[in-house]
């Protein structure tokens, strides 16, 4: 039987910024592996290269040097179009500020993601955009606006935009960093459940008791991953 490849793998990733004549190293040689089906955790102070290391993993950055995996194929960071493709099947996202459109109800936001690539047509994407608004608990909700909701249920509003697309992988950035504590432990409760249901899950937070409940946890400290647990 063959052994399933990682849902990532990373490997001597770099990358840098210039600053007018002055470079800036950020990632100094990442090597990560991640398998499927974790609930991974990135932790590391500001600076320690974290949200650079996301941007590359989520396809949102093809300036690197290095090789990089993801679901068992080597990405072309040169080609666009292939990246796009990549990041509509294969990645969920969870931000710290909800990035929800105010003028659009719940259920329309969450779903935005399926107006791009091969979507459903409008009955369906409605359709499978409440049964995620549902899935988070927010069916109730589905037709206020983000103006009326609490932050917990914007996230969770957020939560169900990042599952609309039915991704192999959520990536989330500072995702409970703007919530009470209460309150993100409801939001890292449904991540718990969604990698119990086989979603690959990667968190970044400088919370370690959110850090804690994952079964993967990674350390950064200057642009490297000193740490794995």
């Amino acid at each position: 039987m063959n052994t399933p490849s990682p849902m990532l793998r990373l490997e001597d990733v770099r990358k840098h910024f210039m600053i007018g004549p002055t470079r800036l190293d950020v990632l100094n040689g990442v090597n990560l592996t991640i398998e499927r089906g974790a609930l991974a955790a990135i932790v590391g102070s500001s600076g320690s290269g974290k949200s650079t290391l996301m941007n590359i993993i989520g396809l949102m950055s093809s300036d690197y040097s290095g090789r990089y995996w993801l679901d068992g194929k080597e990405i072309n960071p040169g080609n666009d179009d292939a990246l796009s493709e990549l990041r509509n099947r294969l990645l969920g996202f969870v931000f710290q500020a909800f990035h929800l459109l105010p003028r659009l109800t719940a259920v329309e936001n969450v779903q935005v993601p399926l107006m791009y690539g091969k979507s459903p047509d409008w009955k369906e994407g409605k359709r499978r955009a409440m049964e995620m608004l549902e899935k988070v608990g927010m069916e109730s909700r589905a037709h206020h606006y983000p103006a009326e909701l609490s932050g917990g249920q914007q996230q969770r509003v957020a939560v169900a935009r990042a599952l609309v697309g039915r991704p192999a992988l959520i990536l989330a950035d500072e995702p409970t960093g703007a919530l009470d504590p209460v309150i993100g432990q409801d939001i890292m409760n449904l991540f718990k459940s969604l990698n119990q249901e086989g979603v690959t899950v990667v968190i970044i937070t400088h919370d370690m008791k959110i850090a804690d409940q994952c079964s993967c946890r990674m350390r950064m400290h200057a642009g490297r991953i000193v740490e794995k647990k």
